[in-house]
């Protein structure tokens, strides 16, 4: 099968790790796979190059250029199926897929990946209008297919939920970490307000006593460039700052391999107001650690306080506070369970086998059901 990757950039992002996963997955079982993107950020551009997959950029300031551009190369690329992330890319791959002279023969999968609704509801309107053109929907959160129902319930017999495909040679699960990082929690996220870093650092100063008692440490791991707010980015810096928390919480850049950060911590955090089927999450349930995060998308789904973590309230720092408390407070022994149990709900949900099988099916349907002309049917 010849796949046909389109995403806004190669950034550091969650969609984006997600995508090239799956595409490394993809190429590995033996079809031909290329990236289309339209910016030129490129944090996974050499290990696509290792797996053989290359990348075409499409360069153009100008939006409708760019757009004619997109249109040409997916219709002259002669691929089987097309594979969009992201609103963005999904809607300029549904309105490229329009000709009045020549029938689609290649199938069109659209994924959204936690879609917030916005304050102008008529752009999600039109949005979810476009998929229309799009063979099928798919999302990575029963939060987001939930949303997507009730605002479109016309694409009922055309959207399916399937969970992030988790490496599971690169997160395995890990040993119970050194002393020393017990009291560690990594949070791998980029600085951004969606991210709620400012709340977090509010929480930390709250307890900052109690942290230090407990040497315990905050790194956050991620990216403080590709944020659309300077502005913000800086609040949290001269946070940090006037709260005196420099020994406790930390800005890391961000990495290519985030599994040595999960090496060395006790539990993994992360905090947004609003997220799709967070990555961070799943790997470390893979790995084998405690969850401390906020109650959004399908973290309910994948934490269960007490049992392989703790949940918190995002608009509320005080409940942020006590959930990393909470944390804290346990002992060697409730950690070794809590661990033990996230990765036994991640072999029940996030198995790699079940997920990319799911993945390689709704492929041959689509394209099946493109070739005879068909629609496809309900996955």
């Amino acid at each position: 099968m010849k796949l046909l990757f389109l995403i806004d950039s190669l950034g550091s992002g969650g969609s984006e790790r997600q995508m090239v996963t799956i595409a490394c997955a993809m190429k590995a079982r033996g079809h031909a796979v290329t990236f289309l993107v339209y910016q030129t950020k490129n944090f996974y551009k050499d290990q696509l190059a290792q797996a053989g997959i290359g990348v075409h950029i499409i360069e153009s300031a100008n939006k409708f250029r760019r757009f004619l551009k997109l249109r040409d190369f997916i219709w002259s690329h002669g691929q089987d199926l097309v594979l969009s992330y992201l609103a963005g890319p999904s809607f300029w791959a549904e309105m490229a897929s329009l000709s009045l002279f020549r029938r689609r023969k290649w199938g069109l999968i659209a994924s959204e990946r936690g879609l917030a609704r916005l304050n102008i509801i008529s752009c999600v309107d039109i949005m979810r209008h476009a998929h229309r053109l799009a063979d099928h929907v798919f999302s990575n959160s029963y939060a987001n297919w939930e949303q997507i129902l009730s605002d479109a319930p016309w694409l009922k017999n055309n959207v399916s939920v399937i969970y992030n495909l988790v490496d599971e040679i690169r997160f395995a699960k890990l040993d119970v970490p050194e002393q020393r990082f017990r009291n560690h929690i990594v949070i791998p996220s980029r600085v951004a307000p969606v991210k709620n870093t400012l709340a977090v650092i509010s929480a930390v100063a709250r307890i900052k006593g109690i942290l230090k008692d407990k040497n315990a440490k905050i790194r956050w791991v991620g990216d403080m460039v590709e944020t659309v707010d300077d502005v913000y980015v800086q609040r949290c810096l001269n946070q940090v700052e006037e709260n005196d928390i420099n020994e406790i919480f930390e800005f890391c850049p961000t990495t290519r391999h985030i599994e040595d950060e999960y090496r060395k911590c006790g539990a993994v955090g992360l905090f947004s107001i609003s997220e799709g089927l967070p990555n961070a999450v799943c790997e470390a349930m893979c790995c084998g650690r405690p969850i401390i995060a906020t109650r959004v998308s399908d973290v309910p789904r994948l934490v269960t306080d007490g049992w392989n973590g703790f949940t918190c309230e995002a608009f509320s720092v005080d409940s942020i506070a006590e959930a990393i408390i909470a944390f804290l407070d346990t002992s060697d022994e409730q950690r070794k369970s809590m661990g033990q149990h996230s990765y036994q709900r991640a072999k029940e949900l996030l198995a790699y086998p079940v997920v990319l099988g799911k993945i390689e099916l709704l492929f041959d349907k689509i394209v099946c059901a493109r070739n005879t002309a068909d629609r496809p049917c309900d996955v």
